[in-house]
């Protein structure tokens, strides 16, 4: 499981940040908290989108690079040490 910390700018990127997710076959959720939803339900990621404290859980531990390069701009710090400290 890869756990990288997330924000959104706006509408628009939680809407381009569900797309990216539905190219790719894993499992995902976004929390907040207590709060879990389906990283690839557009309706669940808006719902948290306003949050500060929102996490990306991909359970999987052997995730695409291409999918983590186009993450890079909803990762919040940098995607290397958030990686390497999940898995």
């Amino acid at each position: 499981m890869i756990q990288l910390p997330v924000h959104f700018k706006d509408v628009k990127s939680a809407e381009q940040f569900v797309s990216i997710l539905e190219e790719f076959p894993y499992a995902c959720d976004l929390t907040s908290g207590t709060q879990s939803v389906d990283a690839k339900s557009l309706i669940g990621v808006l719902a948290l989108s306003h949050r500060t404290d929102l996490n990306l859980m991909i359970y999987d531990s052997d995730i695409s690079e291409n999918l983590l390069d186009r993450l890079q701009p909803y990762i919040t710090g940098n995607l290397k040490e958030s990686a390497l400290q999940s898995a």
